[in-house]
């Protein structure tokens, strides 16, 4: 192996060990307190953009492939960035898909995985590896529906009204019960008053931006139980999706191929 290829690989190694190491604390801390301190991404990102610089430099200029690294990263930045903008996720989540966008606007060298890598942006081989890792949430909100059903023998939508079958399905795939004197801060709420509709005190709302902060009554009128989206701190996911894309590599296109291959049999 040349030396220039070692110290290509060399500088991947230190690349995926810091991203790694920052996702991790990132998610641990987002799991409990459901937020990251900025110095995260202060640090992160001009580490990211020194890391990815200096490789660059080691492999040698190329036109071509260095405005191909400067695409994908503003490509990247850019969906990501407006994800954020929309509310479909905090602002740590889309840091942490910027920093690693900057840290590999390119699929790793040192990365052959089974799946390959269509995509050539590998930014967004993570985040769509981890879009598809978070549907694993939606087993955990069925299951934990029925046993709150099974355990308490009341319905999942007393006090909501008539509620749309499609709606239903969401929450049950979507949210669970919870205690209204547990809920927490950070929670997300799947439910708003219903103001000035009969009997209807409130109304299922699957979908909420994450900084709208909605907490139920408190004292007399408070819900016993009220719904919260199911979801897992999407950092997990995403540090779950840069693993998948780096030892699987691109899960949703394969999936497609395959589906691909099976209609045309």
């Amino acid at each position: 192996m040349s030396f220039w290829v070692e110290s290509v690989l060399a500088v991947e190694v230190v690349k995926v060990g810091v991203g790694f190491a920052v996702l991790l604390w990132a998610s641990y801390h987002d799991w409990k307190k459901r937020e990251v301190p900025n110095v995260v991404w202060v640090v992160f990102l001009p580490v990211a953009a020194v890391l990815t610089i200096f490789e660059t430099y080691t492999m040698g200029f190329s036109m071509e492939f260095n405005f191909l690294q400067l695409l994908s990263v503003g490509v990247s930045t850019a969906i990501f960035v407006a994800i954020s903008y929309v509310g479909l996720w905090g602002g740590a989540d889309s840091k942490a898909l910027i920093g690693l966008a900057i840290l590999f606007p390119h699929p790793p060298l040192l990365s052959d995985p089974p799946l390959g890598y269509t995509l050539p942006a590998f930014p967004l081989v993570v985040f769509i590896d981890s879009l598809i890792i978070s549907l694993a949430a939606i087993p955990y909100a069925v299951a934990s529906n029925i046993v709150w059903r099974s355990r308490t023998g009341r319905s999942l939508f007393e006090g909501y009204g008539d509620v749309p079958l499609t709606r239903k399905i969401g929450a049950l795939a979507l949210c669970v019960k919870k205690r209204s004197a547990e809920v927490k801060p950070y929670d997300i709420l799947a439910e708003e008053p219903n103001v000035g509709s009969g009997n209807c005190l409130r109304k299922l709302v699957l979908f909420r931006k994450v900084e709208e902060d909605y907490q139920p009554p408190k004292g007399e009128g408070q819900p016993e139980y009220v719904f919260i989206t199911a979801a897992v701190p999407m950092l997990i996911f995403i540090t779950l999706g840069f693993m998948a894309a780096l030892l699987l590599g691109d899960v949703l296109f394969w999936v497609i191929a395959n589906l691909a291959t099976t209609a045309q049999t």
